[in-house]
């Protein structure tokens, strides 16, 4: 793409974790033990068996411990992570894909923000798209007091200052873009939300035009260690804007292949503004013309850099060589080697997985000034590489080593060790002996590493719930403002600052809105339940319609589930932890619910039944097993027929069918179908005939028509080009391509809506598939770019959800839908069925009298009838009615014996009294020409069970239950005579639909109405 072609796009930056960077390394995580296993490998699959092997085995069991007892994170979590972050950029065979290329194809042949489409919907009038609408959190409260459990928004990992205001701050996130505050964090705005990438390792703020800015796109935090194999954390270069922020070009990149490298450090000359450093796993690079064109100074790996304060003086911290710290007078063009003094029996850093510099312009020695070097990994208990710094000779020497100011713990007297995803230090410019470091919590020292003091606390318990000593564990970023010397700390919680040294902090992350979902859950009973799993940020929740969700776990949050018939009650899955909550936001009653308990069990994915919350559903990584139970987890049985750690789907119009996605291998992988509840299971239906065996290994999701269980739809991930999602028709037994001019990137979720329209989620965005047609439209007007981990739709309302990993969860209505500020004039000679949603509606229109004619009208301001208007005896169905936008279509009431139902434009009602499934419900099985029907009755009343075709046109009445109470009634009818169709089996309370079930006999059900 020109540069010309990007200037004049408005907010368009910046590197997607997961979405635009492929290909930097595999992360230095764990031993050498382990590494030296995996360090050649370039197969995925093979890289996480053997990290699998050696967390199982007895000589790392240390290393799970900490996690095990419900402490924090530790190398197994760490990994565990990446392989979710990278499983969807594998090609076929394992190998790593290019993630990178496919987003800067898609953007380059994509329009850029021309997103909107037109379609013809219900009325005869087009509509275009809507807008996407930030849902949250924009802040998250605390479920108890005095509060716990590591509470964040989303991770941060790079500062940058204004040079002249000290209320303008700048933050770059791994996976949200870059972000500006003017008012020292009292309010937020992103202001690179819509390039195909997002990830920010480095920021410069010219200080001699603060309109000028840099950010060095990926993340290099995520992302460690040696070339090969690719990953996809790296950065694509040098972004720059010269108006503030507003509008962006990319400017050259200096290595020679499309696989970029691990990114760490941007900095700029405090003299000559046009000399930027960039310092990447591939090496330092130099530029003299604001990161236009660069020049490569080394090719090993490049750790950190900082210039001295006013001066053109620069130390870098580079890997991979006997001489790790260098200094250079030129702004960078030549280096000369800083040595280190005599220490008997000590470590120094030539070792080091990771090394961090705070420099000072406090000269020392000649041609030496105070410079602090701070250098991983952790060595024993207590002890890691070492604290170092200059001295009066010249030297760089230690010192000190312990305690271990990489640990989690307050005293740093544990091996806790992560010193390659974050390590930082900062030192007071007025105080040369105040340095603070940032590893898993915070450490200081006043005297210039003599001694060492807690700078804050990793969690509120650590601190005795005193907020005021809390910061979020895991810091990637500290930094001391020049113009006031306030102290910042960015970190995986968002981002905090002191006015002391560390003493006391605040956090100001409240509307940075940067968290990283894996997945949402929600029920239809309730449009604003979400509850939702978040990167190192635990488990969050909200009931109403407000942007504060609710923290209820700690750790790394994965799946969740509501119970449809009690609200109140969630399940969810925290690291290897499966959670139960008896209510949801509450202080207490979570308890823990795991079937097994053992170290490669992980990010349990789980569903209920959809018309019993107590029968669950469970499935976690690292095996390849389902969980069933019967009682909301209190006691288990497991099914060996493979995994559903990618997904669990019960079908809506079918309370006994239901569909599972997952596996731990490519030999594993599969989806299945089960008839009867989860009791029996089909084989591979990714086997069947339509899916191309190279990407039958890949499945990423699998959703289903809330009409027709046999409507099925799956997606995959990789970049096999034209096979992305996938159609069948028959419950699995053959497929149609349905991909069409979908781009060649990985499709990570699947949604459909009531009238069987298809949504995609992307790292792109989200596309859409009008039912019927054969083209997809990108459908994010406004939704900033950024991995789309989850797509869910509340179909009462037709509100589609979209849960992102770095900008966090947004919402638009879905396509069918119209716009409130729509005006109808409906006139003319009005046949068959038809529907007007708007916010005005006007009408002079004849209805016609013709068997089939239905109209309605449904306004969010007002409708007129004017004195032509006619809907004379005869019309089979008129109404008009106000109500918003999103509600969908009117509940039915009053039914007739023959009344006609389309289902698809029906909404239940709900009891809103208590929250239950509404009023009864049925399940239905065929077997030896009986059709067996259990009603659950759930509100005393009159209910009447009838049965429609495929279309809603009435045939028969089943069953009537005059006057009955609440109990479950068991019922069996002959069907001999009925032709084997599809048909629809409803269930009427007072005449009002209030359940429905597909009767499908032109394929075997089992009986299985015995629970």
């Amino acid at each position: 793409m020109s540069t010309k072609k990007l200037k004049y796009i408005m907010c368009l930056l910046v590197l997607n974790i997961f979405a635009a960077n492929i290909i930097a390394q595999l992360p230095q995580i764990g031993s050498a033990t382990l590494h030296a296993k995996i360090d050649n490998k370039t197969n995925f699959y093979d890289v996480m068996k053997e990290v699998e092997l050696f967390y199982k085995s007895d000589n790392a069991k240390a290393n799970i411990g900490n996690t095990a007892v419900g402490e924090f994170d530790n190398d197994y979590a760490k990994w565990k992570r990446w392989e979710y972050a990278t499983k969807p950029y594998i090609n076929p065979d394992g190998t790593f894909g290019n993630i990178q290329n496919a987003l800067w194809s898609e953007f380059e042949t994509s329009n850029n923000l021309i997103q909107n489409f037109s379609y013809t919907a219900a009325s005869p009038t087009a509509r275009t798209t809507p807008d996407w609408t930030f849902t949250g959190p924009f802040s998250s409260s605390y479920n108890i007091s005095p509060p716990s459990g590591l509470n964040g928004l989303g991770r941060c990992d790079r500062i940058a200052f204004h040079p002249t205001d000290p209320n303008i701050i700048f933050i770059g996130t791994p996976n949200g873009g870059l972000w500006k505050t003017i008012n020292g964090g009292t309010s937020w705005n992103c202001l690179t939300s819509f390039l195909p990438i997002a990830g920010v390792s480095g920021v410069v703020v010219d200080w001699s035009n603060p309109n000028n800015i840099l950010i060095l796109t990926g993340n290099g935090d995520d992302q460690f260690g040696t070339a090969s194999p690719p990953g996809i954390f790296s950065s694509i270069g040098v972004f720059r804007s010269t108006d503030g922020g507003i509008n962006w070009h990319k400017t050259t990149t200096p290595w020679p292949s499309t696989i970029g490298p691990a990114p760490f450090q941007l900095k700029q000359s405090p003299r000559f503004a046009n000399r930027i450093l960039m310092a990447t796993s591939y090496g330092l690079y130099r530029s003299t013309n604001y990161g236009e064109t660069w020049t490569t100074i080394y090719t090993v790996p490049c750790y950190d850099v900082d210039f001295v304060p006013g001066t053109d003086t620069v130390w870098i911290a580079l890997g991979n060589t006997l001489s790790p710290i260098k200094r250079s007078t030129s702004g960078g063009n030549f280096f000369a080697n800083v040595s280190f003094g005599a220490a008997a029996n000590t470590p120094i850093p030539l070792a080091a997985n990771r090394i961090s510099l705070a420099v000072t312009n406090t000269n020392i020695a000649v041609n030496t000034e105070l410079v602090y070097i701070f250098a991983g990994p952790v060595t024993g208990n207590g002890t890691f590489n070492g604290l170092y710094k200059t001295n009066s000779s010249g030297f760089i020497s230690l010192q000190r080593n312990t305690p271990n100011l990489f640990d989690l713990n307050l005293s740093g007297g544990g091996s806790f060790n992560q010193s390659s995803y974050d390590n930082c230090i900062a030192v007071n410019p007025d105080l040369p002996n105040t340095i603070l470091t940032g590893g898993a919590k915070i450490f200081k020292s006043i005297d210039g590493g003599g001694t060492i003091i807690n700078g804050a606390g990793y969690s509120e318990d650590q601190v005795g719930n005193n907020l005021t000593k809390y910061v979020h564990g895991d810091i990637h970023d500290l930094a001391y403002n020049p113009l006031n010397n306030y102290l910042y700390a960015a970190g995986d919680g968002g981002i905090s600052y002191s006015v002391d040294d560390g003493f006391t902090w605040a956090n100001i992350s409240t509307g940075l809105t940067t968290s990283m979902f894996y997945d949402i859950a929600g029920v239809e009973s309730n449009q604003y339940a979400i509850l939702g799993g978040l990167q190192d940020n635990g488990n969050k929740y909200r009931n109403t319609n407000s942007s504060d969700f609710i923290h209820i776990g700690a750790f790394d949050g994965f799946h969740g589930a509501i119970s449809p018939s009690n609200p109140t009650r969630g399940y969810y899955s925290a690291n290897q932890f499966f959670i139960r909550s008896g209510v949801l936001g509450a202080s207490t009653g979570a308890v823990g619910i795991n079937p097994v308990t053992a170290a490669n069990q992980w990010a349990w994915k789980m569903n209920t039944d959809l018309l019993d919350g107590d029968f669950l559903y469970g499935s976690p990584q690292g095996t390849d097993s389902t969980f069933i139970s019967f009682n909301a987890g209190t006691t288990w049985a497991e099914k060996h027929l493979g995994g559903g750690q990618n997904e669990i789907v019960h079908c809506p119009s079918d309370a006994n069918r239901m569909y599972i996605m997952g596996g731990i291998s490519l030999a594993t992988n599969a989806l299945r179908r089960s008839d009867n509840q989860g009791f029996t299971w089909t084989t591979n239906l990714l086997a069947n005939p339509g899916i191309p065996s190279i990407i039958a290994q890949i499945p990423y999701d699998v959703q289903v028509s809330p009409n027709n269980s046999n409507l099925v739809f799956t997606c995959f991930a990789g970049f096999e080009a034209g096979n992305k999602v996938f159609l069948s028709g028959n419950a699995g037994a053959n497929w149609v391509n349905i991909s069409y001019n979908l781009p060649n990137i990985p499709i990570l979720c699947l949604a459909i809506d009531n009238s069987d329209n298809v949504y995609a989620g992307t790292d792109f965005g989200v596309y859409v598939k009008l039912n019927g047609a054969n083209t997809w439209y990108l459908f994010s007007n406004k939704l900033p770019r950024t991995r789309v981990n989850d797509l869910m739709i509340n179909r009462t309302n037709g509100i589609l959800y979209a849960a992102t990993y770095g900008r966090g969860v947004w919402h638009t209505n879905v396509v069918n839908t119209p716009c409130s500020d729509a005006f109808y004039f409906v006139n003319g000679n009005v046949t068959g069925e038809r529907f007007y949603e708007g916010g005005v509606i006007w009408s002079v229109a004849n209805m016609d009298t013709m068997q089939g004619t239905k109209v309605t009208f449904k306004a969010t301001d007002s409708i007129k009838l004017f004195n032509n208007f006619r809907a004379s005896e005869g019309v089979e169905e008129f109404r008009a009615y106000i109500g918003p936008c999103g509600s969908n279509y009117p509940v039915l009431s009053r039914v007739n014996n023959n009344t006609s139902i389309d289902i698809k434009k029906i909404v239940l009602p709900t009891n809103e009294q208590d929250g239950n499934y509404p009023f009864g419900t049925i399940r239905i099985a065929a077997k030896d020409n009986i059709l067996n029907i259990l009603l659950n009755a759930k509100k005393a009343g009159n209910f009447k069970i009838r049965l429609s075709n495929e279309n809603g046109e009435f045939i028969k009445t089943l069953y009537e239950l005059p006057n009955a109470v609440i109990n479950k009634n068991k019922l069996s009818l002959p069907i001999a005579d009925m032709p084997k169709n599809f048909y629809y089996v409803h269930l009427l309370y007072n005449d009002t639909l209030v359940h429905y079930q597909q009767l499908d006999l032109s394929s075997i059900t089992l009986d299985n109405l015995s629970r």
